[in-house]
């Protein structure tokens, strides 16, 4: 990325809710939303598998095999297969929040890089035409602040030194 220049200054000023750097702040909190998100999905499907485990394991070993305990912890697993799902969606939700945000990013910084070249080719030093003005000095405004004597022996056209 380029050096920031009074041209730019102007152009981000023009753009005050969404710099740069309020977007990569932005992705950065996006991110860890996604990383919680995952963390939590996760855990949600291991209490899933241990839930169903445990009422397929009760239903198959227990002392009944249709008992109120039995219902109620299949029920418990069908609820976790429910939040599992749930926090699968969040996690996609926020990979999607994280995309949405990169592209506006990459929209942002194209934007500005164009207003940029616009604004060097309007102020380009080299596409101004230059005149050429014969200006003589006058005597008052001379002034011989030093004056110095250079020597350089030389023997037969070649330096002595």
């Amino acid at each position: 990325m380029r050096a920031i220049n009074p041209a730019t200054e102007e152009v981000i000023a023009d753009y005050p809710d969404h710099t740069p750097e309020q977007i990569e702040d932005r992705i950065r909190r996006a991110e860890q939303n996604r990383e919680r998100q995952e963390s939590q999905a996760s855990t949600q499907t291991w209490n899933t598998v241990f839930a169903t485990g445990g009422a397929v394991l009760g239903a198959l070993f227990g002392r009944k095999k249709l008992s109120y305990s039995t219902v109620s912890r299949a029920g418990r697993a069908v609820q976790n297969v429910g939040r599992t799902v749930q926090q699968r969606q969040d996690v996609t939700h926020a990979e999607e929040n994280i995309e949405t945000l990169k592209r506006q990013l990459t929209d942002l910084n194209a934007e500005l890089e164009a207003e940029v070249d616009r604004l060097e080719q309007r102020f380009d030093p080299e596409a101004e035409e230059l005149e050429t003005l014969g200006l003589k000095p006058r005597r008052k405004d001379v002034e011989v602040r030093l004056l110095t004597l250079a020597w350089a022996p030389k023997r037969d056209g070649e330096p002595v030194w």
